[in-house]
């Protein structure tokens, strides 16, 4: 090539997609751990008010 002096900054491809499986596996594992939290969070959130009523009651 005329007029080209040295190299190009950036990534190569390869680089790029290495960096996209490491993100995938990344969230193939905090995705579901994520949702269990959300669910156990929306349960004790349930349970807290049914808890207080029943203290309620007994005293």
């Amino acid at each position: 090539m005329r007029g080209f002096r040295g190299r190009v900054a950036g990534f190569t491809l390869v680089e790029l997609m290495i960096v996209i499986a490491i993100i995938a596996i990344l969230a193939s594992i905090a995705i579901p751990q994520y949702l269990k939290y959300q669910k156990k969070a929306k349960v004790s959130s349930y349970a807290l008010p049914v808890a207080r009523a029943c203290a309620m009651d007994i005293v």
